[in-house]
């Protein structure tokens, strides 16, 4: 990233980055983090839910930091993982597959679920552009 500034590989470029918005990403980049990038999962976006926050509170009178994405979507599956197996009443492999199918799943994102057509989730990302707080010369 550093370079990239350095030389001036992204000027005048839009540049899309599926991770680059997650926090685990950008803490590190910390000056050197992108401006305008179109991303998924930042930081300020997913937190809003009020259940989020009250986690993220939680997890920073805790460990002194909040949830990263990894956490969240972590979480998550481990929520889907237990609604699965009470659903299916225990870990048989064919009632599991036929409980994901319509379950939903209360997430620090909000509800989601589980199309029955394909087993997918409907756990989106959020999109949006970076934006740092710093001045640009």
């Amino acid at each position: 990233m550093r370079e990239g500034n350095t030389r001036g590989l992204f000027q005048g470029r839009e540049v899309v980055s599926v991770l680059t918005g997650e926090p685990e990403y950008l803490d590190p980049l910390k000056d050197d983090s992108p401006n305008g990038w179109i991303v998924t999962a930042t930081r300020g976006t997913a937190c809003r839910r009020r259940s989020t926050a009250r986690s993220s509170s939680h997890n920073h009178k805790k460990y002194n930091d909040y949830p990263r994405l990894g956490s969240v979507v972590g979480y998550s599956a481990i929520k889907s993982i237990a609604a699965g197996v009470k659903r299916a009443g225990g870990t048989d492999t064919e009632k599991l597959i036929k409980a994901f199918e319509g379950l939903t799943v209360e997430t620090p994102f909000g509800k989601i679920g589980y199309r029955a057509e394909d087993h997918q989730s409907t756990m989106g990302a959020f999109v949006g552009k970076t934006r740092t707080t710093r001045a640009r010369a």
